[in-house]
Order: structure tokens, then sequence, then C-alpha cells
């Protein structure tokens, strides 16, 4: 929400331009105030978690950690829970989110590594989605 009232600046902007109009409201002194108060207006709105990046997310607590094992949803009870208990630690480690980026994850996006001391340490490469930045994928 507080973007679109920027992009209606400029296609009130550009309607202007391509009309032969000489007044820019992006750009002019005079509209200086409406800038400020549309300014303003943004900031609130994104304080109060309207826009594309709405607040943050709070990180897990021990207890959160905890409740699905306590539950019994993570666990080898069950194949279920089994496969929820492989599954938890690739989104949390990995960033995974849908089904799909598990599904295109390949054994060669894996390598296993050796820092300095000498300890082991596996990296990930991630093919780019769109949801990522990384630019087209070409295959």
């Amino acid at each position: 929400m507080p973007d679109s009232l920027w992009v209606m600046i400029a296609a009130l902007d550009r309607h202007l331009k391509q009309n032969c109009s000489k007044i820019s409201i992006a750009k002019d002194r005079e509209f200086v105030k409406g800038r400020q108060v549309l300014e303003e207006k943004s900031i609130a709105l994104h304080e109060r978690g309207h826009g594309k990046r709405p607040n943050e997310t709070k990180a897990l607590t021990v207890q959160d950690e905890e409740q699905p094992w306590n539950n019994r949803v993570l666990g080898e009870q069950n194949p279920k829970s089994l496969l929820f208990t492989l599954w938890y630690p690739l989104n949390l480690h990995l960033g995974l989110r849908g089904c799909q980026e598990h599904l295109k994850m390949l054994v060669k996006d894996f390598s296993l590594n050796k820092d300095d001391q000498g300890t082991e340490y596996v990296t990930f490469e991630e093919n780019p989605t769109k949801t990522r930045q990384g630019g087209l994928r070409k295959e």
C-alpha cells in the first residue's frame, strides 16, 4: 500500500509529461509539502506492517523449538513424524519455502568442504527461484 502511493504520483507525472505539461509533481518545488505528507504517510503505513516488506518475523524461542518434539510431531514414532523431522532442518537451515524447492533440490547442489582447521562442513548452492534474486536460469 505505501508504495502504491508513490506509483500513483509517478503515473500522474507520466500522464502530465505525455500531455506536454511542464509540471512535475515528483520534482517541482511547488509540490514539496505534498511529497512530505506522502512520505510521512508511507512511513506510518510501513511501521504498521503494510507494504511489500511487512513487519519482520520473530525468531523462534526454545519453547517454539521444543514444542513439535514434545507433541510428537517431530521424532521417529511413525513415518509422518520422521518425514517432518527430515523436512524441518531443511527449511530451517537452507531457507527452503515450498514443496517445489524441495523437489528441485539435487545431490549435486550439496558439496562437502573443509576449512583451514580441517573441520568438515556442507555447503548448499541453491538454484534461483522467482522469489529469490539470482537472474534467469539457462538450461
